[in-house]
């Protein structure tokens, strides 16, 4: 909102500073309106205005189709951006596209470094990590969830990642559908590197939580349409559904009934 373009509360971060780090998420992507691209890339051209060093570190690119998103994009990092770095192939290859001629180097995202505490012999329970920011049906949802439960006669536990952005969504889940056991609310990263493990299967939108499910060598399932999910389902072979819908949610329930009768874990993958 206004505090974010407000250039009286970091312009003077900005003066001070001898380097601006740029990076971690996928903060370029065009889904979140049409002034999202421009506030980041715009970031670092003011950064090296202010005399700093300026490096784009692990940054998450989703492709870049609008026209003058390219061209800003090719034009910051060609000429205003001293390093470049980006978390995964998809990334390099959207910048590639964009005509950015610097050198991209591939990093993996820090939470790849994080390793989940392994319970011996894991749980029973199931869980699911939505995001409140994705335009998630709750009736659908919960219907998915409901058959999920059933089906699988297990009980499912809800993470909340981030509680102001999830939470509402959370709840409305839970109070729709008898198969949800509770709300797990993370509230520290200990929580989530421990209650990981507790689960024979993770399914979500929720990008960390699919990654520690496969630092813990748990199955999952991702859901919704960011490359990195996508990307991630992909090297680990995991399967990946864009939405829940009434379409969907047979294909999906298939896959995560398969998952659990199978015994290879996927640390090795």
């Amino acid at each position: 909102g206004c505090r974010t373009w407000c250039w009286r509360r970091w312009a003077p971060a900005f003066l001070q500073s001898e380097l601006f780090w740029l990076g971690g998420g996928g903060l370029l992507q065009e889904t979140s309106g049409t002034w999202n691209h421009a506030y980041y890339l715009l970031l670092p051209v003011l950064a090296k205005l202010c005399g700093c060093r300026t490096e784009v570190v692990a940054l998450g690119v989703d492709p870049i189709r609008q026209a003058h998103n390219r061209f800003l994009t090719r034009w910051v990092f060609n000429h205003w951006v001293d390093e470049v770095s980006v978390r995964d192939a998809a990334s390099y290859e959207a910048l590639i596209r964009c005509g950015v001629r610097a050198p991209v180097t591939i990093i993996p995202d820090p939470v790849f470094s994080l390793h989940p505490q392994v319970h011996q012999g894991g749980g029973e329970r199931l869980a699911c990590a939505f995001s409140g920011s994705t335009a998630i049906p709750v009736c659908d949802t919960a219907l998915f969830l409901e058959r999920l439960g059933k089906q699988l006669q297990r009980r499912i536990d809800l993470l909340v990642l981030f509680p102001e952005q999830d939470m509402t969504l959370a709840n409305e889940i839970a109070n729709s559908a008898s198969t949800v056991d509770s709300v797990r609310v993370v509230t520290e990263a200990e929580q989530l590197l421990s209650w990981i493990s507790e689960y024979k299967l993770v399914l979500g939108s929720r990008f960390h939580a699919l990654v520690l499910a496969a630092q813990a060598g748990i199955p999952f399932v991702g859901l919704g349409s960011q490359v990195k999910i996508h990307s991630l389902c992909s090297s680990k072979g995991m399967p990946h559904a864009l939405n829940l819908s009434p379409e969907q949610q047979d294909i999906v329930l298939k896959q995560a009934a398969a998952l659990l009768k199978s015994k290879s874990s996927i640390l090795s993958t």
